[in-house]
């Protein structure tokens, strides 16, 4: 784990040597800066985010360093990451926010190891296909979107960055 000053606050990665993410973080501070300086562009002012794949939490803090949220959602599968994430939340942004542990799948859906490729712990996928050399523990448990509306919505965005999940969770 490392602690690296990003334009987010300061924020706990995986590593910065081999994950692609944790060293574009300690190299450039940032992670789809444009992407989510875009995206909060055209929400309203104190909008509701649900960000569904949140991994260390870079684009749902984006947003709130770029636009004025009412309530943020992170919710994330990876018992690995989760600790990391609720770490940068409760550092950058403790107020009018939830992180959830939680698979994000389709009615029906029954909790599974997942996978990652080397290199890339963003990219852990527990859909059924997931192929990555990596093994990702069983998350703690599975919800679904139209319970995460119910206890913490309604949203103004939705966010589904789930590796090969979202047509799944949509349905």
């Amino acid at each position: 784990m490392a602690e690296v000053l990003t334009r987010y606050g300061v924020l706990t990665v995986p590593d910065t040597t081999e994950d692609v993410i944790g060293r574009f973080l300690d190299t450039y501070g940032e992670w789809a800066w444009l992407e989510t300086k875009f995206v909060a562009s055209l929400l309203p002012e104190n909008a509701r985010v649900l960000d569904v794949g949140a991994f260390v939490g870079t684009f749902g803090l984006g947003l709130a360093a770029a636009r004025q949220l009412e309530f943020l959602c992170f919710v994330e599968a990876s018992p690995v990451t989760v600790p990391l994430l609720a770490e940068n939340v409760q550092r950058n942004m403790p107020d009018r926010t939830a992180v959830i542990e939680a698979m994000v799948a389709g009615t029906g859906a029954t909790l599974q190891a997942g996978r990652s490729d080397p290199g890339n712990y963003g990219s852990a996928s527990f859909a059924m296909t997931a192929a990555g050399a990596v093994r990702v523990p069983i998350p703690s448990r599975i919800t679904t979107l139209s319970d995460l509306r119910t206890d913490y919505g309604p949203f103004d965005l939705i966010k589904l960055d789930i590796e090969g999940m979202e047509l799944d969770v949509l349905r």
